[in-house]
Formats: C-alpha cells, sequence, structure tokens
C-alpha cells in the first residue's frame, strides 16, 4: 500500500513523444518541404491533426504536473514534454494570427 507507482498514462509517455515528434515533422514537411504538391485537404487534414494532438498533449502534460507534485516521477520527462508540447500551441497562435 505505500509503494507508489506511475499511473498508467505515464507508461504511454515513449508513445506520446513519439507521436509529437512524428506530427512535428508532418507539420514541417507541409510547410516547408511539400507546400504546393499536396491539396488543400491534405495540409487542413494534417494541421487538424496537429491542433488535436497539442489539446492531448496539454491534458497530458496537466496529469503529468499532478504526477510530479505528488513524486511519481521527475521533473526532466515533464521538461521535456513541455518542451515538446508548449510550442505547438505557439505555433497553432501565430497560424491563427497569420490567417487573419
Amino acid at each position: 500500500m505505500g509503494e507508489r507507482t506511475a499511473g498508467t498514462l505515464l507508461r504511454w509517455r515513449l508513445v506520446f513523444r513519439v507521436t509529437v515528434v512524428v506530427t512535428w515533422f508532418l507539420i514541417i514537411a507541409v510547410i516547408w518541404f511539400l507546400p504546393r504538391v499536396g491539396t488543400k485537404a491534405v495540409s487542413m487534414a494534417i494541421f487538424w491533426w496537429f491542433r488535436a494532438v497539442a489539446v492531448f498533449g496539454a491534458i497530458y502534460l496537466a496529469y503529468e504536473v499532478g504526477q510530479v507534485s505528488d513524486k511519481r516521477v521527475g521533473v526532466g520527462g515533464l521538461i521535456l514534454d513541455a518542451a515538446l508540447v508548449v510550442p505547438m500551441f505557439l505555433f497553432w497562435f501565430a497560424v491563427m494570427a497569420a490567417t487573419f
């Protein structure tokens, strides 16, 4: 009973990180490498996926903050995950500002 274990969601940490990195590669590929090759629908679908990953990433970060405050996991993982997710929101808002 006294043993503290990390939550089930933290077991998916590697999958979460790989998903975020692949999503960053997709959005970079659409913007810089393939700007005119794909259709608008493909670009919008990838950006929709990017936004969804950003929102789920923020939820995951909130969960991870709770785990860090309970001292079930270290702060280093939280900092890495925040460094992956927070720029997603900055990019998302930059795109919104550019479209207005």
